[in-house]
């Protein structure tokens, strides 16, 4: 009979050992649902901000129009393929845009006095180096 209870409760062990384990796997579980939320969350966030322009002044009226009359005439020039590859740069480009990168802002300071040919010369020879910095 000794050997029947000893059984009985090496199975009563085995069992309380497993649902403590399955507890902690449920809580562990929980945790990375939770972390994979808050993750979610933080990128809907960052999302909206990149995608909300900011408060545009009453001085740079007509400017919007301006430049993209110039960007589309300097797209026109481009082949598809560069085009494309400039395109994929958006993204990263834009968040430097708005994060007030000091380094593109002269970039583009510069590109606003050139001439589309100009403009689209000067993007396809650095289109290597502006896909190496802003490469997504």
């Amino acid at each position: 009979m000794a050997d029947g209870q000893t059984k009985e409760a090496a199975t009563a062990a085995m069992v309380e050992v497993l649902r403590v384990q399955s507890a902690q796997l449920q809580t562990m579980v929980d945790a990375y649902a939770d972390i994979g939320h808050a993750t979610a969350e933080v990128l809907r966030s960052r999302a909206r901000q990149i995608a909300a322009p900011p408060p545009i002044s009453a001085q740079l009226r007509g400017f919007g129009a301006r430049l993209a009359a110039k960007a589309s005439a300097t797209i026109s020039l481009l082949t598809e393929d560069q085009g494309r590859r400039l395109a994929a740069l958006v993204p990263s480009f834009t968040r430097a845009a708005l994060a007030n990168d000091p380094d593109l802002i002269t970039m583009v300071i510069m590109w606003l006095d050139l001439e589309p040919y100009e403009l689209a010369r000067v993007l396809v020879a650095s289109l290597p180096d502006l896909e190496r910095r802003f490469a997504s």
